[in-house]
């Protein structure tokens, strides 16, 4: 029997770790693209074609509207949308922590390189009482990441 006991992951993002979240998937990366790429042809001759658009990956965040780290991801898309030839990319540490009941712990991280805003967030108002009013989605894309153990 194998046992998976989560919590405690941490996320930094330009060298910022990040407390601010709100509910449900607070913090999800995701890889969009294949990796690689294949065909068969006749006489079942295969090609495998590597793609690199597949170390690509999308970052969605659910964050407090204007907690510290709401103003910083805002301060952040402020840079970029005033000068993007000018903006500094950032780097994605997000490190997954799991433990097996046994006191043995293992983390698993996404490490990635040339992160910018993929899009403005969007925002809204509620006149009945929907929580969600409170969260911001944020999103990020990076153009190198990798999947890491230890």
């Amino acid at each position: 029997m194998e046992i998976a006991v989560t919590g405690q992951d941490i996320l930094q993002l330009g060298g910022r770790t990040f407390t601010g979240f709100a509910d449900e998937d607070n913090a999800k990366v995701t890889f969009p693209d294949d990796l690689a790429n294949s065909t068969t042809g006749k006489d079942g001759n295969a090609i495998v074609a590597y793609n690199y658009k597949g170390k690509n990956c999308v970052l969605e965040m659910r964050i407090l509207i204007g907690s510290a780290d709401d103003v910083w991801l805002n301060n952040q898309l402020a840079m970029y949308n005033q000068n993007p030839p000018g903006f500094v990319f950032l780097p994605l540490l997000f490190t997954k922590i799991v433990g097996d009941s046994f006191g043995n712990i293992n983390r698993v991280k996404i490490n990635a390189q040339g992160g910018f805003p993929k899009r403005q967030p969007d925002l809204m108002e509620n006149a009945s009482g929907d929580t969600k009013q409170a969260v911001q989605l944020w999103t990020f894309k990076f153009i190198n990441a990798d999947r890491m153990s230890g």
